[in-house]
């Protein structure tokens, strides 16, 4: 079964600050793996991290130049910014989410790119719960007790569309590009409407963060029948290796990470 999730900002609030007086972040995370290989392109624009329970997949933006640049700047920003502390407040993410941005930025200007773009996913494992956070349209998975959960929403045009009440399909597909995205990290403001949410935990959970190399090539039975396969390594080769089966051209990653249970 494939289903989506909301989460409304008053759970998210809630559980992010906590009840406990010191909640922390360290968590079992039981395993993790992640695979990745270049589409058309003639290098892979995907890059993909991890550091203390938080876990990092971005999406180099092919359209623009440096795209390589924008999204390995991602991961490491993220990396350092979301580790700092035990627990990063919801009010404060925004702003270092804004220094990660600024990281993009400067690394393509130091490479001689005036504009870059990158899409990014994190998953951060604490002991109360996981926080989901994307820019763009890398998009996170849960997996949990045969159920396929997406747990983002692309900021793309179309899904603005779609959560305006407007059918695509009934437009015209060349008035404009439908799939272009409406925030990014790499520019002052696009990534201004980054996303964040609060969701449980449960032991043997999994969570998959994938580009949309992979996303975009999977069906719904795709996702019911390597949701089967419990390896982390195992069922991130077998992603990538169903996108590339299905004419993906475009770079593929999937990271898998899954939990283990409380301390």
């Amino acid at each position: 079964m494939v289903a989506d999730e909301a989460t409304l900002p008053t759970d998210l609030l809630r559980s992010v600050l906590g009840t406990d007086a010191e909640p922390s972040r360290r968590v079992r995370v039981g395993g993790w793996d992640a695979a990745s290989e270049a589409g058309r392109r003639e290098q892979n624009e995907d890059a993909w991290g991890h550091q203390y329970g938080t876990f990092v997949v971005a999406d180099g933006m092919g359209g623009r130049p440096g795209g390589a640049i924008a999204a390995r700047s991602a991961v490491e920003a993220s990396l350092d910014v979301f580790t700092r502390d035990e627990v990063v407040h919801p009010l404060d993410w925004s702003h270092r989410m804004g220094l990660v941005n600024d990281a993009v930025t400067a690394a393509g200007s130091r490479a001689g790119h005036d504009r870059v773009g990158a899409a990014i996913g994190i998953v951060q494992c604490r002991d109360d719960g996981v926080v989901i956070s994307h820019v763009g349209d890398v998009r996170v998975y849960r997996l949990r007790a045969g159920v396929v959960e997406l747990l983002t929403r692309d900021h793309s045009v179309v899904h603005e569309i779609r959560a305006a009440g407007v059918d695509p399909a009934e437009l015209d597909a060349t008035a404009g590009r439908l799939g272009a995205l409406t925030s990014f990290l790499g520019e002052a403001d696009t990534w201004r409407q980054h996303s964040l949410r609060f969701v449980d935990r449960r032991t043997d959970d999994r969570f998959v963060i994938c580009t949309d190399g992979v996303y975009r090539s999977m069906r719904a039975a795709d996702w019911i029948a390597l949701s089967e396969i419990r390896e982390c390594r195992a069922l991130a080769d077998a992603m990538v290796e169903r996108a590339r089966t299905n004419s993906s051209r475009d770079d593929r990653t999937a990271l898998v990470l899954s939990l283990a249970g409380p301390r």
